[in-house]
């Protein structure tokens, strides 16, 4: 072995130390991603869990609220609870869809549309 051989010897560990280098680093910089990832996602946690509460109240009200009107018959019962399903729906939009509706022809209400367009999937999917 001659200095030559050591020289490619260095020159190969360099190359290999180089690529591990750039192999950690995007594991540091994806494991940083994920990190501020989650930290981004509990900023958001309460409201989520705010609106799953309001909505499991609305629901619970209208269920409760059409048991007391089920009669036994299954025709008469099942549009009772198709009744108490739309109106907890109508409940639970209403708030944001008169606030949309109040400011409609503005830039903000044209970014909220595109909000719930956007949150909903509304664009994802053709209408029924």
């Amino acid at each position: 072995m001659n200095i030559d051989d050591l020289q490619a010897v260095v020159e190969r560990n360099l190359a290999a130390r180089a690529r591990e280098m750039d192999a950690a680093r995007q594991l540091i910089d994806r494991c940083v991603a994920e990190h501020f990832h989650r930290l981004h996602v509990r900023e958001v946690a309460p409201a989520v869990e705010m609106l799953y509460r309001r909505m499991r109240q609305v629901a619970d009200e209208e269920l409760a609220a059409a048991r007391n009107r089920l009669t036994g018959r299954a025709d008469e019962d099942e549009r009772l609870m198709r009744h108490a399903f739309h109106r907890a729906l109508r409940r639970v939009l209403h708030t944001p869809v008169t606030r949309l509706r109040e400011g409609a022809g503005t830039e903000v209400a044209r970014q909220q549309a595109a909000a719930l367009r956007r949150l909903f999937g509304l664009d994802d999917d053709p209408p029924p």
